[in-house]
């Protein structure tokens, strides 16, 4: 079953490797297994904190694929045993359910877009050193200005049920069972674009670190092969 405790220790074996790349508008930006880290346990205590997050309980994930808070907060989900639902861009917020129910809070880079619905929001800043959300915070948690409060380390171990949902998107759901699928520890260039499945992106780039390998994303216009020979990395076609 995927444990995010076990699963950071086998990133933090040799803590400073780059374990997830990205490539965007802001440049390029690196983070290493204990950076990662981290960002998980001060998102876990930030869940916690606020939010009390239960096994089952649904938490929306409304941010870019392959993005370094996209899977910050996903494995902050996961720490807390909770029921990640992936939102796509197309998406019909207004219909958003799942297996366990709807949404008790959404994560999202786009909080006017939530305002409709009765939950609570966390706005979350894409620039890599954001000290606040740079537009309408539409009355959700400024991510940005409120999550380096909270303690860069937690009990992250995952408290759910292995047959319990941990991910799904509007057409497919894991469990924790099966959340991973077998990898090897390989470095993959993840070319992205505005059609790229979000939920097998982050499934895919968990399963890579979790065999102890790394990832780097891109959605940008670079040439992919000059960009993979650069970080050493294969190119992967979702």
């Amino acid at each position: 079953m995927f444990d995010t405790h076990r699963f950071l220790n086998t990133l933090t074996t040799d803590p400073t490797t780059p374990r997830i790349t990205r490539y965007d508008s802001w440049g390029r930006i690196e983070l290493s297994g204990r950076v990662l880290g981290n960002w998980v346990a001060k998102a876990t205590n930030l869940l916690r904190t606020e939010y009390s997050p239960q096994p089952l309980d649904v938490i929306a994930l409304d941010l870019p694929a392959g993005h370094w808070r996209t899977l910050y907060w996903a494995l902050a989900t996961w720490a807390c045993g909770a029921h990640l639902h992936i939102i796509d861009p197309e998406t019909d917020l207004a219909t958003v359910t799942t297996s366990t129910g709807s949404p008790l809070l959404a994560i999202t880079d786009r909080p006017t877009k939530w305002t409709h619905l009765p939950l609570d929001t966390i706005a979350v800043s894409t620039a890599p050193l954001a000290r606040s959300f740079d537009s309408d915070l539409a009355g959700a948690l400024d991510e940005a200005a409120e999550i380096s409060s909270y303690p860069d380390n937690a009990d992250l171990a995952t408290i759910a049920d292995p047959h319990d949902p941990a991910c799904s998107d509007h057409g497919y759901e894991v469990t924790y069972n099966d959340l991973i699928s077998p990898h090897s520890p390989e470095r993959l260039l993840l070319p992205l674009s505005a059609d790229t499945s979000r939920m097998q992106t982050l499934t895919l780039i968990t399963s890579v670190l979790a065999a102890g390998g790394s990832i780097v994303t891109s959605d940008t216009t670079e040439d992919l092969n000059r960009l993979a020979t650069i970080e050493r990395a294969n190119l992967h076609h979702l």
